[in-house]
């Protein structure tokens, strides 16, 4: 929670790649490349959850098998290499709000294929977004009432 508001990370995961074949599965230092942004995820306190959006049963099934609830699909026709991120987002939320029947009020998207982003960066992150006391309405990025950062 941040500021008594619901707060969820997306962690997108599709199937597909264009660049590296199966990339979020690709071993990198021994591991696969979504287990770096999984373990950051444990370790934010605001989270109230994490909702990995795949459409890939195998990232899924590696998912859960780290402690991820990974009930939510994401539909094929979001899961393209043309697909707009910001409509899986909102998807993935949409699809969370009716699943827990709750309002989720800002979302933290984070993404696989950055693997060495630490939690220090992402504590001043939320430290600096936290000091200068914003609220949703500062960012109209969104109509819906989510923010992203």
């Amino acid at each position: 929670m941040y500021k008594g508001k619901r707060v969820i990370a997306i962690v997108p995961a599709r199937g597909g790649s264009k660049g590296i074949a199966r990339k979020n599965l690709a071993i990198l230092n021994g591991k696969p490349l979504i287990s770096y942004t999984l373990e950051i995820c444990k370790k934010i306190e605001v989270l109230g959850a994490t909702l990995v959006s795949t459409d890939d049963e195998e990232i899924s099934r590696y998912c859960s098998t780290q402690g991820f609830h990974t009930d939510y699909r994401r539909p094929q026709q979001l899961a393209k290499d043309d697909s707009s991120m910001i409509d899986a987002v909102l998807h993935a939320v949409n699809w969370y709000e009716m699943k827990h029947s709750s309002i989720v009020d800002h979302v933290m998207l984070l993404q696989p294929t950055s693997p060495l982003r630490r939690i220090k960066d992402i504590n001043s992150a939320l430290k600096q977004y936290r000091g200068k006391n914003l609220d949703i309405g500062d960012f109209p990025l969104l109509s819906s009432g989510v923010l992203i950062f």
